[in-house]
């Protein structure tokens, strides 16, 4: 046994009992790794690649086209010749044009052309560009007028061309109804909210800021509202109106306490002459307690924002207020509406009670 383990430690075990050298294969595997990549001639790879590769990016070319970028459309306001051709549609609709008391309406836009002067070999491409202009006369006819210029000075190189354009309507469209509402309703003229609506008109239209002050019975005493003092009132109309869907509302019926109408007012200009004819305006205005005796015209504002409206948005405040009030009708309205820049528009809500605000009763 001695010897048998001798011969052991000296490495003449048999084959089947010695142990892998880990190290040795692996540096042989190694080994024959490199002699093999450097039989390999690169370009056969090269070329297997590129015969795998090039039909599928072919086909993926086919199957998924790529998409050009269209260009965006840049506007051009300023184009060459425009302030020349402004000022000489001008000077021709002065001087030169066959409408009476001509003017422009606006400008419309331009086209690009190119002509070309000389002959044979002396012959040149000269840009030009035509501006396109609407017209009118004195008797409210709208014309199309075009004027072509030179690209690189703006200089005209004809008179104008006029053409008569289709009158176009000029009769308001049918508005839409309200969003927001529970349905229309008719308001006739015997009706409180329709005898409350002619009583606003005549009020706003007219001179007297106190007596509208009156009429919309504003809870806060701080408040005045400014008639806007355009002229006497010959009628005011309930073109719509509906209830709204807010305060104390009734499902059953679909009704609550606050309503929209739509009013149109003719009223006579104060400067007007006497055989001239009244002139319209429309409104959309908000009433409080439109069923009741006691209704009211409580906001007004532009066609279209009726349902928008809030109690008392018109008031005036402050040492404007103050003026209203003391029938002075002197201090400027500056937006319009029957109310001054910092205060106008806003919806107060205020209840001198103390016990809910106009706005929250709304909601």
């Amino acid at each position: 046994m001695a010897s048998r383990t001798s011969r052991r430690g000296q490495g003449n075990d048999p084959f089947w009992e010695r142990k892998p050298d880990k190290a040795k294969e692996l540096s042989e595997t190694r080994r024959v790794a490199q002699i093999a990549w450097k039989r390999v001639n690169p370009w056969r790879i090269f070329v297997v690649l590129l015969l795998l590769v090039g039909p599928m990016l072919g086909l993926a070319g086919l199957v998924f086209p790529a998409q050009e970028t269209p260009e965006t459309p840049v506007a051009d306001f300023a184009p060459s010749g425009k302030t020349q051709a402004t000022m000489y549609v001008e000077n021709w609709l002065r001087d030169g044009s066959p409408l009476e008391e001509g003017r422009i309406l606006s400008w419309d836009g331009v086209t690009n052309e190119r002509a070309q002067t000389g002959n044979g070999s002396s012959k040149r491409n000269v840009p030009l560009v035509v501006h396109s202009f609407t017209l009118a006369d004195k008797a409210g006819d709208v014309w199309r007028a075009t004027l072509t210029v030179r690209r690189s000075d703006g200089s005209p190189v004809s008179e104008p061309m006029l053409e008569k354009d289709p009158a176009p309507e000029l009769k308001p469209s049918e508005t839409p109804d309200w969003s927001g509402t529970l349905g229309l309703t008719n308001i006739q003229s015997a009706d409180p909210a329709g005898v409350v609506v002619e009583k606003w008109a005549q009020a706003y239209m007219g001179s007297s800021s106190q007596q509208l002050t009156v009429l919309v019975a504003d809870p806060d005493g701080k408040h005045a509202y400014r008639a806007a003092d355009i002229g006497e009132v010959q009628s005011a109309t309930v073109q719509k109106a509906a209830y709204l869907n807010r305060g104390d509302v009734n499902r059953n019926e679909s009704t609550s306490n606050w309503a929209v109408a739509r009013v149109g007012v003719e009223v006579r200009p104060w400067n007007a002459k006497k055989d001239s004819q009244p002139v319209q305006l429309d409104y959309d205005v908000l009433l409080k307690d439109p069923d009741s005796g006691s209704a009211k015209v409580v906001a007004w504002g532009a066609v279209g924002t009726g349902a928008e409206l809030r109690a008392y948005r018109n008031a005036v405040t402050g040492t404007a207020a103050d003026a209203l009030r003391n029938g002075d009708e002197k201090d400027e309205d500056t937006t319009g509406d029957g109310t001054t820049g910092a205060t106008g528009g806003t919806d107060t809500g205020t209840d001198t009670e103390g016990a809910t605000t106009e706005g929250a009763a709304q909601q």
